[in-house]
């Protein structure tokens, strides 16, 4: 992992570094965050807190701030403690009132959040023991074109497919390829022949793809990156009112990565375009960005503009940064920097379905920011 930066890179000079509007401290490390998508002022974030005497031994919360634009400050108005450690918190692309938080006990929990006027409530729908306890569940991604359809990713290498109705959860597929280490993301394809592939990464490096049809490995390849592979971003058309889509007009076989190695990748899935992905053939790197951090997540544009793609992206030590690509041109580059007062990991951000302001939560400090792409320095 990258050590934590308080300058501005060599490359980075020039672009604008954002002034933080309000910021807000959680009681227990925050290492998720989402914006609600139609009430923007209400934010969701999933905790994680190691007992001081008893490593195994770790607890949570779901915290709900709201962020005043009128006086610039962000507060605390609910928290639901939870009796292990959250890793990761969905919100449902296909019903905004149902969250899905992973735990650092092989669980998963379905919760029902409901806003009305200054009302906010957040209920248990049921908590669902899928994995052993010793497991930690790592990411949980929803599909986007299909409402039944949950990824989820284990410490254990494991990765799994779940099948959601009717307020059950129960696991749909596993796959006889696995990672050899933790596995820390996966995501759904959403167009075209990829519709029904995932792909997965992990500490061991390795970039995995199954079509979930077969449960059959398409491609597997370690050699791309240089450490373990913590994001998987691919083209989506967001959810059901358009919210966060992300290359819709572009080339849907494209894939975003972040790693440990401080790097975002695109990866072009086509042998030569403009032909499908073949099985057992790994993708073509088109770019590889160095971000001074470790790439935790890739957060697309939240708003319903389906021909802006900008990326958030946390870039742990190094603060978070929005993403984009030159016009007329598939170079990626850092258009905008958050960094100021984070002095630990950047593990949870996310956009403003409006598009006005970006938050951001790390670790260590428990520091949640709330910025305007437009106010700078």
């Amino acid at each position: 992992m990258s050590e934590y930066c308080s300058e501005i890179l060599p490359e980075e000079e020039g672009i604008p570094i954002c002034k933080s509007l309000c910021s807000s401290i959680t009681e227990k490390p925050p290492c998720c965050l989402r914006i609600h998508p139609i009430d923007t002022s209400i934010l969701i974030l999933g905790t994680y807190k190691v007992n001081d005497n008893n490593s195994t031994d770790r607890k949570g919360s779901i915290d709900i701030m709201k962020y005043n634009n009128s006086f610039s400050s962000l507060a605390l108005i609910k928290t639901q403690e939870t009796s292990s450690a959250i890793l990761d918190l969905k919100i449902s692309p296909f019903d905004y009132t149902l969250i899905a938080t992973v735990h650092s006990t092989g669980n998963i929990t379905l919760w029902r959040l409901t806003i009305e006027d200054s009302l906010i409530d957040l209920s248990l729908i049921k908590n669902f023991q899928l994995f052993d306890e010793t497991s930690l569940i790592t990411s949980i991604n929803f599909s986007s074109v299909d409402d039944s359809l949950i990824l989820v990713t284990l410490t254990s290498g494991k990765i799994y497919t779940l099948k959601l109705q009717n307020s059950s959860l129960d696991i749909l597929n596993s796959f006889d390829e696995n990672h050899s280490l933790e596995a820390w993301t996966g995501n759904f394809s959403s167009y075209d022949f990829l519709k029904n592939v995932i792909f997965t990464g992990g500490d061991d490096c390795k970039l995995l793809a199954h079509d979930i049809r077969s449960n059959q490995l398409i491609f597997k390849n370690d050699r791309i990156h240089n450490a373990g592979i913590v994001s998987i971003l691919t083209p989506t058309p967001g959810d059901y009112n358009g919210n966060g889509s992300w290359n819709v007009n572009g080339n849907h076989y494209e894939l975003m990565t972040g790693s440990y190695d401080d790097n975002v990748r695109s990866l072009d899935l086509r042998v030569l375009p403009p032909n499908d992905l073949i099985y057992s053939l790994p993708p073509k790197v088109n770019q590889s960005l160095n971000l001074g951090g470790g790439v935790w997540r890739l957060i697309p544009f939240g708003g319903k503009d389906d021909t802006d793609d900008r990326l958030l992206s946390c870039c742990m030590y190094n603060g978070a940064k929005i993403l984009n690509k030159r016009e007329n041109e598939n170079e990626i580059v850092v258009e905008r920097v958050f960094k100021e007062n984070h002095n630990s990991m950047v593990y949870g951000a996310d956009w403003s379905t409006d598009g006005k302001f970006v938050a951001t939560c790390s670790f260590y400090d428990r520091l949640v920011q709330i910025w305007s792409p437009g106010y700078i320095y």
